[in-house]
């Protein structure tokens, strides 16, 4: 019995109204359709009134209907009372059918013309939903929920409000704190404008609103969402632009201060990240965004942006897109990203649904009502500025001053072909270390320690045309002031983000994809490469490698490239405790150049050094003293440098390099340290990356090198000395197994002295040569017929040692140099067995060959003195008669000549005499002819490796059959070879200084037979000795082991001569 009964049954009794709720509930259902109970019936007012529908379950407590005085024409307002809904339901099926749409839609009808005479406030309202998701219970609370209608000529007026909603989506049967799934808390307002088939006018207003879901949520949606994959047709799907949308012709929502909470559990840990909002403003074609903050529940990382606008501007013919982002600032820690990862993995399944309904299902085919039409989208971010927590726990940071994006696309006028466009441009690119103590904006003069990427300015334009044969992209790339830096810091990074995205993809997988066509065009001006060596101590080394333009062009990436690089300059250095370097020494440093003969010559007359010790200290000091002026060790300069890449060919690619301009490059230990190092950090960076197919048929190369002007190359010693090899007009070229190499002139300086000089120098590597053949069958003990060669050719070759020069303390260091390099790369010296690869064959031929030997200046001087006053004194004889002459011849005549005149004229002579004894002296030359000069014509020496030669066995056992009566005991060679050689010699003299005759003369002279060289070493190790390559910090210091034992020489050979 109702409360009204209970109050009033006098009055129920009265009135006769005892069974009123009893038929008033069998009337409703009759109409409805469903079950209607009514507890009790008042005065426009119903209580206690359940309705049930299905698994459906309503129930209301008081229904009553109030007079609206606001409104006078309106019957009044449907006031609803603590609302209660419960739905149960195990299986969801669809049950629509005609005539229950046809039915809803006759309710829809009736509801509207009933809305407008009267409003509906519901004051609470509680649902309960079960099993409708599978183990999960949904809970929501409506807290005054008030609906008005208002209707005219034009159309509906909708005005809803509300002023809490909640909503929990919990999992039943759980008792543990990952019940809850979802949470959803709001208030909205909700305005709509309806005019026949069109929408005028939506407005939603919310304040406050409030999301938190977890990752179990997501699993329960897949698992929805998996239904409906299963359930998705498999026939055609045509796509259709949302009819909402094209009858909605205004759209303003204004949704503030909004909160999102996502939590994800992993085994033990459990995180979460909140999403802040102070305002979302949207409309029917544009959205706004204001103070989005992102942040994880550590807050290492976080995220926050300023201002965030879209826009839509559709015409006839085109649909545009513009959004643009404002004022970034991000913190990023590569572990949260790490760990926010291994959580994203595990929901593949949902993402992996929702591609599946936003494609439509993958099996089905679709079409599209309208053609394809011109589209177009644009992107602009401004002021953006992002720390980085790597995996080191070293912070980087990454700032951008502007970056825009557009993309647009229309269709062509031929059958299936479309052509997309692209553009990206930014304004200061920056990555690296953190600068507390410099706020300024980093910049491409000044390069700071840590700036690994900057990049000035940038604009990239790249179109794509798909048609029926194909696609052709174009790539257009303009960029000024780039600038990176290599260090282990960042190819720790670089590292680090490999493995973190790395993904198992078989990069074997070939796919069935049309032809591509890309066609490239790069411009970069002013461009800088520097590589950092970082140490333990305050001493850093680094390289750097400059170009002030760089230019790369290709109208098919499959055929040919074309790459130009201008003003190349690169230097190494130790910064020591400095932070910054500035690029423009780089560029303009300058390179050591050895001193010219005129600067050799001496202002002064020579003096006699009889120390050795004091002449190389004096050339230590001097060398020093012009180093020290610079700070900057330059070992390339370059003005100009063109490679081209030629893939035309089936299966060779032709790459040339032409550089018309001077070339000057150095080697030094250091250099090649600091090359090493990065290429060692490069591999094992890039290690993680899947490899590449390898083709069935490799591709062979084809290198052409070309410098048309004066080539130098300078090799500097790890201790006191330096090598120049200097050449004109250079090529070189190399194709699989054979190469050519060639200059017109070539010098070899030694410590600034020219010891070497080869004109017309060629080095030619033959698979073959016919007369090698040839000379090979001479010999009865060879097996093979032919074999690899190495040809040596020279019209001249001249090999000059300075007086009181150190060549083998020279020679010795560039050897120590050479047994460096394999230290330093692990090369491993293997045995010399009979399955050893078998050497090259070498043939020499000079035209001359010349040994000279100089003589010591300051004698030469003493002789040139001795001869010249020698000389001096005949001429002074001469003109003392002269004058007695004419001084006679005077006297004859009749002229008086005073005692003070004749002493005058002869003081006048003594002067005269002395300034033609220094004038003399100062223009006689003074004499280079060389102490010792061997000279031969027609050199040709020809050297033959065979298996018949080959494998220590061999080497000793013809070295007994040489030297029988030599004991040869059981020991290690470190260098052990045997070759049968063959030497012919035209013509050779030897002669001396100041020695008229020739000392030796033999004409046609010829040696053939076999020649071994053995250098053995103890195996206790008593004949080395080690020897240190000291370099500077952070570089170690190697120690290289030589022989001291003596190459000996065992040989039989014959010799055949025409004159002697």
């Amino acid at each position: 019995m109702s409360k009204f009964d209970r109050e009033n049954p006098k009055i129920r009794h009265i009135f006769g109204l005892r069974y009123i709720d009893f038929i008033l509930s069998r009337i409703i259902s009759y109409f409805t359709k469903c079950e209607v109970r009514i507890g009790g019936v008042g005065f426009v007012r119903l209580e206690d009134v359940t309705i049930r529908i299905a698994w459906l379950s309503i129930h209301i407590d008081v229904i009553s209907l109030k007079r609206d005085s606001a409104h006078p024409t309106r019957f009044g307002i449907l006031v609803l009372e603590d609302v209660r809904i419960e739905a149960e339901k195990n299986e969801v099926t669809s049950s629509g059918t005609s005539s229950g749409t046809s039915s809803r839609k006759i309710w829809l009808q009736r509801f509207t013309r009933f809305a407008q005479y009267c409003g509906l406030v519901i004051n609470r309202v509680h649902i309960v939903v079960m099993n409708t998701i599978p183990e999960c219970l949904l809970h929501v609370t409506i807290d005054e929920l008030s609906l008005e209608t208002f209707r005219s000529r034009e159309g509906w007026q909708f005005e809803t409000s509300c002023s809490l909603i909640q909503g929990k989506l919990l999992r039943r049967n759980s008792r543990s704190e990952r019940s809850l799934l979802a949470e959803v808390s709001m208030p909205f307002q909700l305005s709509l404008d309806i005019d026949k088939d069109y929408v005028d006018n939506v407005a939603l207003r919310i304040s406050t609103p409030s999301f938190a879901f977890t990752d179990d949520f997501l699993g329960i949606v897949e698992s929805c969402l998996s239904r409906e994959k299963e359930k998705a047709p498999s026939e055609d799907v045509v796509v259709k632009e949302d009819s909402f949308l094209s009858k909605l012709l205004s759209l303003n929502i204004d949704i503030r201060s909004i909160s999102l909470k996502y939590t994800v559990t992993s085994g033990t840990e459990s995180r979460y990240i909140t999403t802040n909002i102070k305002q979302i403003q949207a409309t029917r074609t544009s959205f706004q965004i204001l103070e989005l903050i992102i942040a994880d529940q550590l807050l290492r990382s976080e995220i926050r942006l300023n201002w965030i606008q879209y826009e839509q501007l559709d015409t006839d013919q085109e649909r545009i897109r513009r959004s643009a982002i404002d004022g970034i600032s991000a913190k990023v820690s590569m572990h949260d990203l790490h760990w926010w990862k291994g959580s994203v993995e595990k929901q593949k399944g949902i993402l992996e649904t929702f591609r599946f309904r936003r494609s439509g299902g993958s099996e089905a085919s679709f079409k599209t009502e309208k053609p394809p039409e011109k589209k177009s989208i644009a992107i602009e971010i401004s002021d953006l500025t992002t720390e980085i927590l790597d995996f080191d726990y070293q912070r980087s940071q990454m700032k951008l001053g502007f970056l825009s994006f557009e993309k647009s696309s229309e269709p062509l006028p031929g059958d299936m072909e479309h052509q997309e466009s692209y553009e990206l441009s930014l304004e200061l690119l920056f990555f690296g270390s953190i600068f507390p103590d410099s706020p300024d904006l980093p910049q491409f003069e000044m390069h700071r320690w840590g700036e690994s990427v900057f990049i000035g300015a940038l604009i990239i334009e790249w179109k794509v045309t798909d048609s029926l044969t194909g696609s052709l992209i174009d790539v257009t790339c303009g960029c000024d002031d780039f600038k990176f830096e290599w260090s282990d810091r960042l190819a720790r990074q670089i590292e680090g983000i490999l493995i973190f995205g790395g993904s198992g993809a078989d990069p074997n997988i070939t796919k069935n994809e049309p032809e591509k066509i890309l066609a490239i065009q790069v411009s970069m001006n002013r461009v800088a490469v520097l590589v950092d060596v970082s140490s333990k101590t305050s001493n850093k080394a680094y390289a750097a490698l400059t170009a002030s333009k760089l230019e790369f062009l290709t109208e098919d990436v499959r055929k040919e490239r074309i790459l130009k690089i201008e003003m190349i300059r690169g230097a190494t250095g130790i910064r020591n405790t400095k932070e910054y370097l500035y690029l423009a020494d780089i560029f303009e440093s300058e390179r050591i150049k050895p001193k010219e003969e005129e600067e050799e010559k001496p202002t002064t007359s020579p003096t006699r050094r009889w120390s050795q010790l004091e002449r190389e200290k004096n050339y230590r000091e001097e060398r020093a003293q012009r180093e020290r002026g610079s700070e900057y060790k330059q070992f390339i300069s370059m003005d100009s440098l063109e490679i081209l890449v030629d893939r035309e060919a089936p299966v060779i690619d032709k790459i040339s390099i032409f550089t018309p301009n001077e070339v000057y490059l150095a080697w030094s230990p250091q250099l090649h340290l600091i090359a090493f190092h990065a290429w060692k950090s490069v591999r094992k960076t890039f290690q993680h990356l899947p490899k590449p197919s390898t083709r069935k048929v490799p591709r062979k190369k084809h290198l052409i090198l070309t410098a048309t002007d004066f080539v130098e190359v300078q090799i500097e010693l790890a201790r006191n000395h330096r090598m120049f090899w200097q050449g004109e007009k250079f090529n070189f070229e190399r194709f699989d197994s054979q190469m050519r190499m060639s200059t017109e002139m070539l010098y070899i300086l030694m410590n600034e002295q020219r010891i070497i000089s080869v004109l017309n120098p060629c080095i030619l590597v033959q698979t073959h040569d016919e007369m090698m053949s040839q000379s090979r069958a001479a010999f009865a003990t060879l097996q093979a017929e032919t074999n690899r060669i190495w040809n040596w050719t020279a019209d001249k070759f001249l090999f000059r040692l300075p007086f009181d020069f150190n060549f083998a303390e020279i020679f010795t260091e560039f050897s120590n140099i050479i047994k460096w390099i394999k230290v330093v790369h692990e090369v491993k010296k293997s045995e010399f067995t009979e399955q050893s690869p078998l050497p090259s064959d070498v043939r020499i031929e000079f035209q001359e060959v010349c040994l000279e030997l100089e003589d010591d200046e300051f004698e030469n001087r003493l002789k040139l003195a001795a001869q010249l006053k020698e000389d001096e004194v005949y001429e002074r004889e001469k003109r003392d008669e002269a004058m007695d002459e004419q001084l006679a011849n005077l006297k004859k005549m009749g002229t008086f000549l005073s005692k003070e005149t004749l002493e005058k004229i002869r003081r006048r002579l003594f002067e005269k005499n002395s300034d033609i004894y220094i004038h003399r002296w100062n223009v006689t030359e003074i004499s280079d002819a060389p102490l010792f000069l061997s000279k031969w014509k027609g050199w040709s020496m020809r050297a033959f490796a065979d298996l018949s030669l080959h494998g220590t066995e061999k080497c000793i056992q013809m070295m007994k059959s040489f030297d029988p009566l030599s004991p040869i005991p059981e020991q290690k060679y470190s260098t052990l070879w045997a070759r049968a050689v063959e030497f012919d010699v035209d013509e050779w003299t030897v002669t001396f200084k100041d020695y008229p005759m020739k000392y030796l003369d033999i004409k046609d002279l010829h040696f053939f037979g076999t020649l071994v060289a053995a250098e053995s070493i103890a195996d206790d190790g008593r004949c080395l000795r080690e020897c240190t390559i000291p370099l500077p910090d952070p570089f170690p210091t190697h120690t290289v082991q030589r022989n001291m034992s003596p190459l000996k020489f065992y040989y039989d050979l014959q010799c055949g001569k025409e004159n002697f």
